[in-house]
């Protein structure tokens, strides 16, 4: 089993695991070496899929300092519990490996830091995994706040 990209996987809700079946179905250069989460069925579900489709023995691995730990994981993909986004995110980096963390990780502006620092530290990456940041509707309403359509911005959210 060789690729370019050996990824571990932390987090196997609807989002973890649906990037799994991308990464199955979309990438020939990527495999999925190891897989942790809280649950054992969700584990054991990502293990399974794997096997059935591509025939990838994939490792089962409750914490997730130990996924990042492994030598066959030069990727990390971060779909846990919010709360755990940037320790894991900032563990990886430490740890070497590159990071795809996804939305919603971060409750302050310290946890931005911490991946700013982070990486200025040890220059490895970690890519927010967020599908419409910059489409069509996202950058039509930038333009807008820029040109003063909405006069001066003084709070915003999204959902």
């Amino acid at each position: 089993m060789s690729a370019e990209y050996r990824v571990g996987v932390i987090g196997l809700g609807g989002r973890g695991f649906g990037h799994i079946h991308g990464i199955l179905t979309e990438r020939d250069d990527t495999i999925v070496t190891a897989v942790c989460d809280v649950y054992d069925d969700r584990m054991q579900r990502a293990v399974d899929f794997c096997k059935e489709k591509k025939g990838w023995d994939v490792a089962k691995v409750p914490c997730y300092r130990e996924l990042i730990e492994r030598d066959d994981v030069d990727v990390v993909f971060v779909f846990s519990a919010w709360e755990n986004h940037i320790p894991a995110a900032v563990y990886a980096m430490e740890g070497g490996k590159q990071v795809g963390i996804e939305v919603g990780g971060a409750y302050s502006l310290d946890d931005c830091w911490k991946l700013v620092d982070t990486y200025e530290k040890t220059r490895i990456h970690c890519m927010m995994l967020e599908n419409c940041c910059y489409d069509r509707n996202e950058m039509m309403v930038m333009r807008m706040v820029r040109e003063g359509v909405f006069g001066k911005v003084v709070h915003c959210e999204g959902g």
